[in-house]
């Protein structure tokens, strides 16, 4: 297989997507300042981070699926009418793999709702403020599981080879998305932007998806019911690894803001939320270039065709690392330009913080990368390391905000790339000469 740089149409939706996020995401950082006190803001970003947990519904199970459906579309493909065709033994398979996923949704949903309603009510409490934040919180909880159960349908058909399908329709509700919260922030609404816009945005999300994908998702159960295959075995061995990797991960990028609030109070956790989003905006749009590949890359795995898979992935991986290092650059041109004109900056961490939170991001842009190799073979092979680093950087976050200045609260997160980088760089170069001796390549 010959890939070229990447197909052009995967490379644009993802690029437009990101870019809609870069700039989107700006505008609306620059507009909560405005519209909202320095205490509604940390309750923004204290929300945003609380509702994360969410995530916990996930477990990482829409990677697995993403790689799951990639491995099996491998033999298929999409014809003219938006049918899937190819090898009968696959599509079967494809259509019992979608039926399990689903069936795994509904489940999760069902019991995580409540108790992740519960969790969030309780930290968010966990202080008196007259900030009205339990109606947002409410619905931003609704939005959030509706968002999830649209992230398994579009993980799915991702992996389907449709990145530019997909992407695109990320993008449109991405663009509704922004636009309420916009909307709503404008006419002060206040936090219920924030909640709003996720709600609405999740809803119009399924709306789009039924309205694609209907027909395909009947002829999954059409063929399910005729053919059964038991994909338990095979996601749940990779699923309890990913469980706990995917909580690790929870601790280490959602805990900050929490325990800045704990210590440090509201202000200084919405300047911590504020200044993570810039630097988050900054990393995904850096990861488009990997990200437009991956069902590309577990098909490779899939066909066996190493060669391929090394030489794509090697270049659009040096490409992320190129993107990153000039968003970042621009972003400190504009800052050290215009930081004495615009009140804004001063809702951001200072330049120390800044920096060290911009040398964490960048070191989690090179191990997420090589993560998405090695995930790729349907293996997890980086459940150790996740669980050393949560512990690492739960454990120095807390005694920083406890006893350091705010300056080095993200000490623990930037040290933690000294050891956990090396470990991750010598597993990837592992699996890539494990595959090279598979081909008989010394």
């Amino acid at each position: 297989m010959n890939f070229k740089l990447s197909n052009f149409g995967e490379l644009r939706n993802t690029a437009l997507h990101q870019f809609w996020r870069l700039i989107s995401g700006p505008f609306i950082i620059f507009l909560v300042p405005v519209y909202l006190s320095s205490e509604e803001q940390g309750y923004w970003y204290l929300i945003i981070s609380v509702g994360a947990i969410a995530a916990f519904a996930d477990f990482g199970f829409s990677t697995i699926l993403m790689q799951f459906s990639a491995h099996e579309f491998a033999f298929l493909k999409f014809n003219t009418n938006n049918e899937i065709e190819g090898v009968q033994e696959s599509k079967s398979k494809l259509s019992s793999l979608f039926i399990f996923a689903c069936k795994w949704t509904g489940i999760v949903t069902a019991v995580m709702l409540p108790v992740t309603y519960a969790i969030g009510f309780l930290l968010l409490g966990n202080s008196n403020t007259e900030v009205d934040w339990k109606l947002p919180w409410l619905l931003y909880n609704i939005g959030a599981f509706i968002s999830f159960g649209n992230s398994i349908v579009l993980s799915f058909f991702e992996g389907c080879d449709s990145v530019k399908q997909i992407q695109g329709k990320r993008l449109k509700i991405s663009i509704v998305s922004t636009g309420i919260i916009i909307f709503c922030l404008l006419f002060n609404y206040g936090l219920l932007a924030l909640s709003i816009g996720l709600l609405v945005s999740s809803i119009y999300g399924a709306y789009i998806l039924y309205r694609r994908y209907s027909k395909n998702i009947h002829d999954f159960y059409v063929l399910n019911s005729e053919y059964y295959y038991n994909w338990g075995p095979e996601i749940f061995v990779l699923l309890r690894r990913y469980i706990i990797s995917w909580s690790s991960g929870y601790i280490i990028f959602q805990l900050f803001t929490p325990i800045m609030f704990h210590f440090h109070g509201a202000i200084e956790a919405g300047k911590l939320g504020m200044s993570i989003a810039i630097f988050t905006a900054i990393f995904s749009v850096s990861n488009i270039w990997t990200t437009s590949i991956i069902p590309k890359i577990n098909i490779s795995i899939a066909k066996s065709e190493f060669l391929s898979l090394n030489k794509i992935f090697n270049r659009h991986f040096t490409f992320t690392i190129i993107t990153y290092l000039f968003g970042s650059l621009t972003f400190y041109f504009v800052y050290f330009t215009f930081r004495q004109e615009f009140e804004f900056f001063e809702r951001l961490l200072g330049i120390k913080s800044l920096f060290l939170l911009n040398l964490g991001w960048f070191a989690q842009l090179i191990v997420h990368n090589l993560s998405i190799y090695l995930r790729s073979h349907k293996e997890e092979p980086l459940l150790l390391p996740s669980i050393l680093s949560a512990g690492y950087v739960c454990c120095s976050t807390y005694l920083a905000g406890r006893y350091l200045s705010i300056d080095f609260f993200l000490i623990g997160f930037v040290t933690l790339f000294l050891w956990l980088l090396p470990w991750v760089i010598l597993i990837f170069r592992r699996k890539k000469i494990s595959n090279a001796l598979s081909l008989g390549i010394h």
